[in-house]
């Protein structure tokens, strides 16, 4: 039953745990590079400015979807008032030719001075409110027409027409269909305030969402540093690659060739365990655990006595001893873990040997 146990744990150790946290340290020793080369001033407070710029960018979107939103919402306002608007176009512009010619009807019918030249605008003024839709012009055409209308209603008053019942009727009729005019034109206007309301306040918003470019965050000197911060809120998905992220780049580093070093000692223990030529084969519980924590030690105390001399270690970009540590490359760590792994007592006999000469007596 404890074989059993052992070779489950070994699966979820190795199987599931293990690629895990390699993933997720690769990729944060990956993106905590990217940020040092990328920094203005220290390097060592990259991570930092990271951080800093990545919650910018994300208050930075927060404020472009609301924008968003709006800008939405007033498309639909729009989309919603512009047919009111058409609507109450045709039938402003009906009654109003209903007012127009009943005024000349009436006013031919009685004999009385008022001809279309004087009630309808000139042709190249009825152009321009038909077919460039200027309200000005077709306010001006319609002054002429409520002009004659107002004449027409002042000739009830005068001698042949005073008391006539059939004039009368007519103008009651005529006074019904410049009432339903007037209204047309407050509901014409009332939709086209609304619409240009609408209209102002999406330039508005188009404006502020403009003005809300991303690439100004980090500014003329530092746009590199923008796509390290994207990437870090991708990171911000998963609390653990945060905390991670936020840990000294140096204890990153030292963590990985850990898990590399106890990966090359399990390696090794495996080969041990199914070559025909080894002396004596490790038992399962040796192979899952007991070798691999051996060699992640060994991987762990390794990294820091190598990487304090180990120029090939050092990726480009370091900006100087300071940075050597925390720019150390990724592939070259786990090597160094792999090795250490592999031949974890090896490692430990020089490192041994190392201290010796060390602490020597002169």
């Amino acid at each position: 039953m404890s074989r059993w146990l052992v070779a489950l744990g070994g699966l979820v150790l190795w199987g599931l745990a293990a690629p895990l946290v390699f993933t997720a340290l690769y990729s944060v020793i990956e993106i905590q590079g990217a940020a040092r080369a990328s920094a203005t001033g220290d390097g060592r407070l990259a991570d930092l400015q990271v951080v800093g710029l990545a919650r910018d960018l994300q208050k930075n979107r927060a404020e472009a979807d609301a924008i968003e939103s709006q800008l939405n919402g007033e498309r639909a306002q729009l989309a919603k008032v512009l047919p009111l608007i058409d609507a109450a176009k045709i039938k402003l512009d009906q009654n109003r030719g209903v007012v127009r010619a009943e005024t000349l009807e009436l006013a031919a019918r009685y004999g009385l001075p008022i001809t279309q030249a004087q009630c309808v605008a000139p042709a190249e003024v009825l152009g321009q409110c038909a077919h460039k839709q200027d309200d000005s012009a077709c306010a001006a055409d319609w002054q002429l027409a409520t002009s004659c209308y107002y004449r027409l209603m002042a000739s009830a008053g005068t001698p042949g027409l005073r008391g006539d019942a059939g004039f009368e009727t007519a103008l009651e009729g005529l006074s019904a269909t410049m009432t339903a005019a007037r209204d047309a034109g407050y509901a014409y206007n009332g939709y086209a305030k609304a619409y240009n309301a609408a209209l102002a306040r999406t330039v508005e918003a188009k404006g502020s969402l403009e003005a809300l470019d991303p690439t100004k965050l980090a500014g003329p000197q530092n746009g590199q540093m923008l796509g390290v911060a994207q990437a870090y809120l991708v990171l911000n998905r998963v609390p653990l690659l945060v905390k991670l992220f936020l840990l000294p780049p140096g204890v990153s580093v030292a963590l990985f060739t850990a898990l590399m070093g106890a990966l090359g000692a399990l390696v090794g223990a495996l080969s041990s365990r199914f070559s025909p030529a080894s002396p004596k084969s490790p038992a399962a519980h040796e192979i899952a655990f007991v070798k691999p924590a051996l060699g992640g030690m060994a991987g762990f105390t390794v990294f820091f006595v190598v990487s304090a001399g180990a120029a090939f270690l050092v990726q480009p970009g370091a900006k100087g001893a300071a940075d050597a540590v925390n720019s150390l490359s990724a592939p070259a760590l786990a090597s160094l873990g792999i090795f250490a792994g592999l031949a974890a007592d090896s490692a430990i006999e020089w490192l041994k040997t190392r201290a010796a000469a060390f602490f020597k007596a002169p």
